[in-house]
């Protein structure tokens, strides 16, 4: 009889869970994971009909005591149905071993892998080409759930500077005819923060002509050049921010 397991949990809880659902209701009472110590998984014989046997001792905090062994089914990763691009991991300064790979790949798949867990193999990232690399990761013998090997893209991303042209920025000035004869900006904020009213705020406005040309040249859409008398002294603020321009 099969049973589903939560493999998001720790792998010896799984093991608990797995021997609870077949011996609870014979011995009365579940074994907590805090009861029991595993030994070494190994090879299972094929008369048991499951592909690995674990020992299990009790420590004395559990109504039964001595030890068993349980038959069971290790998981292989290299059938796990998972799709081809699922197992993807962008390589970080975190990633210098096979083993640092292990949070991501729990993440990816709803597992509790540990750190050793997998062959231990360096990461050196500097010495992968850019884009994707396949990598093929093997379980260690003594996982208690999982086995065998399985492979996974590492991603190493190239540097901005590598991906894109460089940004080069231009200095950029403008030019203004007669620029002795305009406020300043700074004169013109200045005043500006420092009016406490409406009405001085209106002031503050009214002396911008000086800022702004009373004649200024407009290029037309064909390319031609026109004056344009500002006969408000406002004219301009009102090019910039039409909703304030009088009606009528």
């Amino acid at each position: 009889m099969s049973v589903k397991i939560n493999l998001n949990q720790p792998q010896e809880q799984c093991l608990i869970d797995l021997f609870n659902h077949h011996n609870a209701g014979r011995i009365g009472f579940d074994i907590r994971v805090e009861d029991v110590v595993f030994g070494t998984p190994a090879d299972a014989e094929a008369s048991t009909g499951r592909n690995t046997t674990v020992s299990m001792r009790t420590n004395g905090s559990t109504k039964i005591k001595g030890s068993t062994k349980l038959h069971y089914n290790r998981l292989d990763m290299g059938q796990m149905p998972v799709p081809p691009n699922a197992l993807m991991i962008t390589l970080t300064s975190n990633h210098d071993t096979t083993q640092s790979l292990v949070p991501n790949l729990n993440a990816i798949l709803g597992i509790q892998l540990k750190e050793t867990d997998l062959i231990y193999e360096p990461i050196v990232t500097k010495q992968l080409p850019y884009g994707l690399n396949e990598k093929t990761l093997t379980v260690a013998s003594d996982c208690l759930v999982f086995k065998g090997s399985f492979g996974v893209k590492l991603i190493r991303e190239e540097p901005l500077s590598l991906s894109r042209p460089p940004v080069k920025f231009e200095a950029l000035k403008f030019v203004v005819k007669n620029e002795g004869s305009y406020r300043s900006y700074a004169d013109w904020a200045n005043t500006w923060n420092n009016s406490k009213t409406i009405g001085s705020e209106n002031n503050t406005l009214r002396p911008t002509r000086p800022f702004l040309p009373d004649r200024y040249d407009v290029e037309t859409t064909g390319g031609t050049v026109a004056q344009v008398e500002a006969n408000d002294p406002l004219y301009f603020w009102y090019q910039l921010y039409p909703e304030d321009a009088p009606r009528g």
